[in-house]
């Protein structure tokens, strides 16, 4: 099969460069990224989705992972909640897991390295959608959670 790159109407380009020019000036006007750097992280966050591991090796997390191993992956959603509060990081992101129809769980947070850009951007409103991805782990000793972290298209409202 013929791999072709996908052809946007001039709307949907106006609205990318649109969410790009907005998480752009967000950036600079946090006063840690000049213009270049701001505009290169603003289109990495457009154009991919990103994937990343939770460390869990606090508290109960791994048996709370285990039991989640049981689950249909589909019935299985990602919630990540801003804690400004945070003693150790105020743009601490924690990855919340909920079973539907079941109780949700505090997993672990996002890297310090993303979780500061996207509070930034939680901060000013803009949504960001965590899926899913499964467990993985080495020997099975330490396990973690797999996620895929992408801007919501609800961008577009900008």
């Amino acid at each position: 099969m013929e791999n072709r790159k996908r052809k946007y109407t001039t709307e949907e380009l106006r609205n990318i460069r649109r969410k790009v020019m907005t998480i752009t000036a967000y950036l600079i006007e946090s006063s840690k990224y000049n213009r270049s750097k701001a505009m290169k992280v603003a289109w990495n966050m457009i154009k991919q989705v990103f994937y990343t591991k939770v460390n869990v090796s606090f508290g109960n997390r791994q048996t709370a992972l285990n039991h989640l191993q049981h689950y249909n992956p589909r019935r299985i959603k990602i919630t990540l909640q801003h804690e400004p509060t945070n003693p150790f990081d105020r743009n601490a992101i924690a990855v919340i897991v909920t079973v539907i129809g079941k109780d949700s769980y505090q997993v672990g947070y996002i890297k310090k390295a993303f979780a500061e850009v996207y509070a930034l951007l939680l901060k000013k409103g803009l949504h960001i959608q965590a899926t899913f991805e499964g467990i993985t782990g080495e020997n099975k000793v330490l396990i973690m959670v797999l996620i895929s972290v992408m801007l919501c298209n609800r961008l577009c409202c900008l």
